[in-house]
This record gives structure tokens, sequence and C-alpha cells, in this order.
């Protein structure tokens, strides 16, 4: 796995296509993409509740995490107007089995969200 990340903000085609062609262009391998951005001052600004949730939305998505120190999120999932987080700085257990992650009922409690 390569990792992407571009301090402008912007993601360029060919950089990540070098990353996950590196060495041969008929094997891919996954580019995680990392932007760094601030979504507000003080909270989490509303202009950005669309964005979030058009991208939490994708199947390739891993989540977005964000905010400052001991005050961050990371946005999972949506629903209507609801973006869900959970708090990065709790780590919880899961189970794998036959490769899907199964997590405790307790985890479920600590999904928190945001209404527009």
């Amino acid at each position: 796995m390569a990792i992407y990340v571009n301090n402008e903000q912007t993601i360029f085609k060919d950089m990540v296509t070098s990353l996950a062609c590196e060495n041969d262009a008929s094997t891919f391998k996954p580019v995680v993409i990392l932007l760094p951005v601030r979504l507000g001052v003080e909270k989490l600004n509303e202009i950005y509740y669309e964005p979030l949730k058009a991208l939490v939305s994708i199947p390739q998505s891993i989540g977005i995490a964000g905010g400052k120190p001991n005050r961050s999120h990371y946005f999972v999932a949506c629903q209507d107007d609801e973006l869900f987080y959970l708090d990065p700085h709790t780590v919880q257990p899961y189970s794998d089995v036959r490769g899907l992650r199964i997590f405790p009922e307790e985890v479920h409690r600590d999904v928190q969200c945001i209404t527009k």
C-alpha cells in the first residue's frame, strides 16, 4: 500500500498513478490519499456538511479525520442530514471473523452524530 499526502489540498492524477503502478503497470497497489484541510475554526463549518457526506458515501472511503488536539472527530458515515463520527483518541476492540470486522455492542454507543 502507498500513501499520498499533498499539503496543497490538490490531488494530482499522475502522482497517484505513479504510486499505484510504482514498478509495473500491470500490478496495481492501493493508495491512501490524505489531504490535510481545516474545516472550521471553533467547530465544523456547515458549508462542509454536504461535501463530507458525499466523501463518506464513496464505497472506497476509509473516513475523514480532523479537528484539533484532544478534540478530533473521525467521520465514518452519514444518513440523511446526520454525519456520524467516532473519537479517534479511543481505541476499540474488534473480532476478525472470516475477513469481516465485528465490533462489540459498546462500540456502537460511542458513535456520535452532527445534525445540520
